[in-house]
């Protein structure tokens, strides 16, 4: 269903690769319907209301972790929230950092996009900067690592950032790359109801009184 922000943005350029948290809100819904479904094959008249609380569930997870992803667009970049949808057009874009969720920032105004984020853990690493004994920390008796060690353990720390900045890069050269001669009305950021997640909400609701009354 389609809403201002997502018609403003144009067709989708490049779609940023999902967060854990959708992959796990994937499995989590697809195995709750799929527990849901089975129960009620097995026997239709008495898990009516496993079926409507699986429904409920699945309806939420949608929403709340699957529904949210950040994409380029050909007029700007496309944030799609639980709720709401943002077009932050590209010559309104200053700059965009990712911490716990990404941040657009324009026109003197800071947007978020929760479908780009990152760990808690990864952000407080950053912010306290390299640790020089960790690795030999990490192995027992605090020897020193093995070369291999040293080259894997290095991995773990930065896989993660590598594409997030990837991202904080490619937002914010939209900005640059701009025409610093666009027109206030191309500057315009663009923010609407998404009401499919709505209607879900809706129903998740509806299904959860059903089971209360």
């Amino acid at each position: 269903m389609r809403n201002a922000a997502v018609e403003a943005a144009g067709p989708r350029v490049e779609k940023f690769s999902v967060s854990g948290g959708r992959w796990f809100g994937i499995v989590i819904a697809a195995l709750a319907a799929a527990l849901a479904l089975i129960l009620v094959v097995q026997d239709p008249s008495g898990d009516v209301g496993f079926a409507v609380f699986g429904a409920a569930f699945v309806l939420v997870t949608w929403v709340v972790m699957i529904r949210p992803d950040v994409s380029v667009h050909e007029q700007g970049v496309l944030l799609r929230n639980m709720m709401r949808d943002t077009f932050v057009p590209s010559p309104a874009i200053e700059r965009c950092i990712v911490a716990q969720s990404l941040q657009v920032f324009a026109c003197g105004r800071r947007f978020y996009g929760l479908g780009v984020s990152r760990s808690a853990r990864s952000v407080m690493r950053e912010r306290a900067g390299p640790r020089p004994g960790l690795l030999a920390a990490r192995l027992p008796g605090g020897s020193e690592p093995s070369h291999q060690t040293r080259h894997r353990f290095a991995n773990e720390e930065q896989t993660g950032g590598t594409y997030v900045a990837y991202v904080e890069e490619r937002i914010t050269n939209l900005g640059r790359e701009a025409k610093t001669t666009a027109e206030d009305a191309d500057r315009k950021v663009v923010v609407a109801w998404a009401w499919a997640p709505i209607a879900a909400l809706v129903v998740a609701a509806a299904c959860v009184l059903y089971l209360v009354l």
